[in-house]
């Protein structure tokens, strides 16, 4: 995520939709522990966690792009 958030040379809706396959990575391996198919342990807390990384990672994206535009 960090290394999308950083790159310039991408269009602004491609790291917004990256971040949302990886909260659904997030995901998927969350319901695979609970299914006991990949090791680890499920806490529907890591889902909570996962989606207000994203969250971050976008608004963060977003205050960026709008003080670049600003300066402009």
């Amino acid at each position: 995520m960090f290394i999308i958030q950083i790159s310039k040379n991408t269009f602004k809706w491609y790291k917004t939709i990256n971040s949302f396959y990886v909260l659904l990575v997030g995901i998927l391996f969350e319901i695979l522990q609970l299914h006991h198919i990949v090791p680890g342990t499920f806490d529907i807390l890591d889902i909570f966690i996962y989606a207000f990384g994203i969250l971050l990672a976008n608004l963060i994206e977003i205050f960026m792009r709008r003080l670049e535009y600003e300066k402009n």
